[in-house]
């Protein structure tokens, strides 16, 4: 079926499995179900162009599937919205109509897949939990509350305002599936973007790009466990609660929105600060973690790099960790001083690839041997 003028159809439309396309250029404001008693079926909706198309009167009801099409922005206004076969947004903007409109998604449990180009934006509306979204290259704007997130692309989530993005009703548990893909933050100045009890698998990188800061966690509800993930951060981060992160690595150069000093991320394979001058949270190493020293040049500050508003940043380690130390192509010369930090780690052993001794001192690692060694001559 094509060429659907919704402004001229009475009563209800049932699909029985079939695909009913539509275009749309004007608010869907006279007063119709499309339906699907069968299974199977879809309304495909070609919003054109710059083209901004409110739904304030069509049900959608049945096991059909909604797919919007076109580069225009389709509303959802209408509460109530029952269809179970899910949203595809193929292209342009899916937008909630914002909060006290439930099921304006259609029915708790149908899954919303967003494409490459196109965006969902969630509106601040606050019942995501019940519905699990895959990322396939598209934007996921202003989340609040997205449970359940499968990643089968590079994909991006938009905050431009303070929100909890991913995190479950009631704070249960969340899940973000990675397969490998990067999932990239933009959060405006002076914002925030929270994740909360959030297990992350299939590998992939988070990527904090610009803006305002990404918080994990909130005091009383669990963080982040990422240890498969890697942790790319370019703005400021907020830890509230425990974290794990396989790689960490800081691009961060200003300072500003850190807090949570007192609970570090804990970083289960490298720990890279890519400058002398970035900024990065509290960290502890975990054992057969590398602090990765290859991005910065002369003695490394291990504390204060943080800006934190509840204090300064430390290196820690696990006790009894041993800890492989990476200059990458630098060429460190006998006595020189690698990191420096107000308190010399105990219980740790520090190694690296190279015939030139180190030593962990109470000012700092050096490049020489332990003066508390003996050294007995036969």
């Amino acid at each position: 079926w094509r060429g659907l003028d919704f402004a001229r159809v009475v009563g209800t439309i049932d699909l029985a499995g079939h695909a009913l396309q539509a275009v749309a250029r004007a608010d869907m404001s006279h007063a119709m179900t499309v339906t699907d008693t069968i299974g199977g079926g879809t309304l495909c909706l070609e919003v054109p162009d710059t083209a901004v198309v409110s739904n304030t009167a069509v049900a959608m009801t049945g096991a059909m599937k909604f797919v919007k099409e076109g580069d225009g922005k389709f509303v959802a206004a209408m509460a109530g919205q029952t269809y179970s076969g899910g949203t595809d947004v193929v292209g342009g903007t899916f937008a909630c109509g914002g909060h006290g409109t439930a099921g304006v998604y259609g029915a708790a449990g149908g899954t919303n897949t967003v494409c490459a180009g196109a965006a969902f934006d969630c509106n601040g509306f606050d019942e995501h939990w019940q519905n699990p979204f895959v990322l396939a290259g598209g934007t996921l704007r202003n989340p609040k509350r997205v449970a359940h997130v499968t990643l089968t692309a590079d994909s991006f989530i938009v905050a431009p305002g303070s929100t909890t993005a991913l995190a479950n009703e009631g704070y249960a548990e969340a899940t973000l599936e990675m397969n490998g893909q990067t999932l990239a933050f933009d959060i405006a100045a002076g914002q925030m973007c929270a994740l909360v009890n959030l297990t992350v698998t299939g590998g992939g990188t988070i990527l904090g790009r610009s803006g305002g800061y990404l918080r994990m966690g909130y005091t009383g509800a669990a963080g982040v466990r990422a240890a498969g993930t890697v942790l790319d951060i370019r703005h400021s981060l907020r830890v509230d609660a425990e974290t794990t992160f396989l790689d960490y690595i800081s691009r961060y150069v200003l300072g500003g929105y850190d807090t949570g000093a007192t609970n570090p991320i804990k970083v289960v394979r490298r720990f890279c600060p890519c400058g002398d001058n970035m900024r990065w949270h509290s960290v502890e190493l975990q054992d057969g973690a590398i602090l990765d020293l290859s991005k910065v040049t002369g003695t490394w500050e291990a504390t204060s790099q943080g800006d934190h508003f509840d204090g300064t940043s430390t290196l820690t380690f696990a006790p009894g960790a041993t800890i492989t130390v990476d200059v990458g192509e630098r060429t460190p010369a006998l006595n020189d001083q690698l990191t420096s930090w107000t308190v010399k780690p105990q219980d740790v052993t520090f190694v690296w690839d190279s015939e030139l001794p180190l030593c962990a001192l109470r000012a700092g690692l050096f490049v020489k041997t332990d003066p508390g060694m003996a050294i007995i001559l036969r």
